[in-house]
């Protein structure tokens, strides 16, 4: 555990985005967890604000009273029992899919190239290439801080709730995932060489489709996925439908939407929509949170003036106040 007074957020958030933190709390184990929320609790710091490595979120330009507890990465937080993996929640899903390669164990490759802590990942249902986390969950352990006795409780994969990009924990930002156990599946030698090359083909897509050269919170909108909503979307737009079921897996992709709209390389500040993949929104010059949520609220209203109803942000926008 290291405490520290005076944070710059901008520095380490993923997106180089938001103000200060009066003090930010650094914890790589649960054993930091457990004696950072005794130092919070002892002190009587509020709020709590939890931070992984932040790829979803986008944090405010005003500073921060209270705490941030910011749980970073710990590779070595890995343990094995039969097919199952439990890892610490700032574990980086990188090293959790190595660390199942190293033990012979199939089932993560997809996510290959996800920028998320296991944290983040669980909290908001990651997914890509038609898999998400809840495939692969077993059960979290976490803590309910709006509960005094701060114990760790068990949640299984039903329990969790999850949903498209959701769960049980995005819906209740009080609980502070701790720890998840993963389920997969031993494979042999040829078995696992193609899970390699699943992972690694996911990663050079990453590279060669996603705007990584610039900071960002990776997609900034849900997908539309709600038959209804799909739907409104190919009245207007009848053309989409081979695309619909073919390529999208039944939903609807926001970075076409965004850029049939118009706002292919739209720029506010410091914030453009990326022309290489328009549903993300990079910050390619000191972007402020302002400038972001300027973009957000411009492409939601050309969308719903378009399709007479609102897209849902994926990003996670922190307010104050």
């Amino acid at each position: 555990m290291e405490i520290k007074q005076n944070v710059n957020l901008s520095q380490i958030s993923y997106y180089g985005i938001g103000g200060k933190a009066k003090i930010v709390i650094d914890v790589s184990s649960e054993q930091d967890i457990k004696d950072a929320l005794g130092y919070i609790n002892a002190n009587k710091l509020a709020p709590v604000y939890i931070l992984g490595l932040g790829c979803n979120l986008l944090l405010p330009d005003e500073n921060l009273e209270g705490v941030v507890l910011h749980i970073k990465s710990d590779s070595g937080s890995l343990t094995k029992e039969g097919t199952s993996i439990t890892a610490f929640a700032g574990v980086k899903m990188s090293d959790l899919i190595e660390f199942s390669f190293k033990n012979g164990l199939a089932g993560l490759a997809w996510a290959g190239g996800l920028p998320s802590t296991v944290g983040g990942a669980v909290r908001g249902n990651a997914g890509c290439f038609g898999s998400e986390i809840k495939d692969n969950i077993r059960l979290v352990r976490y803590i309910d801080l709006s509960d005094s006795n701060l114990k760790i409780q068990t949640m299984d994969q039903t329990q969790c709730q999850f949903g498209y990009r959701e769960s049980y924990f995005k819906r209740n930002p009080a609980l502070l995932i701790v720890s998840a156990t993963f389920n997969l599946q031993n494979a042999g030698l040829i078995e696992m060489q193609r899970q390699k090359e699943i992972y690694q083909k996911n990663i050079d897509y990453r590279q060669s489709h996603h705007p990584l050269e610039y900071p960002s919170c990776g997609s900034v909108f849900k997908n539309i996925n709600q038959l209804d909503q799909v739907q409104k979307v190919m009245q207007v737009w009848p053309d989409i439908e081979a695309l619909v079921k073919g390529k999208w897996y039944g939903k609807i992709s926001m970075a076409y939407i965004i850029g049939r709209l118009g706002f292919s390389g739209y720029m506010i500040g410091g914030a453009q929509v990326s022309k290489k993949h328009n549903n993300y929104i990079s910050n390619v010059g000191n972007a402020k949170a302002a400038d972001v949520k300027a973009i957000i609220k411009a492409i939601q209203d050309k969308f719903s003036e378009t399709f007479n109803f609102t897209p849902d942000p994926e990003v996670q926008i922190l307010s104050v106040g």
